[in-house]
């Protein structure tokens, strides 16, 4: 079975994410990376088989602080 997914990225604020990096992970193997489009979509065709994680790269979003 061949499965699509389809994902819309908003900041806190509600505002299309555009160029955003993810990951795709399986287990700890890392599959491949995505970037959001300019209206903050991220489609992966044909997502993975099986269980996986789409992971923002890096782990905090830019401009954001340690606390």
């Amino acid at each position: 079975m061949r499965r699509k997914l389809a994902v819309l990225v908003l900041s806190a604020a509600g505002a299309p994410e555009a160029g955003r990096k993810f990951t795709i992970l399986q287990g700890r193997a890392l599959s491949y990376s995505l970037t959001t489009d300019e209206h903050g979509e991220l489609v992966v065709d044909p997502a993975p088989p099986g269980p996986f994680d789409l992971a923002p790269w890096p782990q905090k979003p830019p401009g954001s602080e340690e606390q």
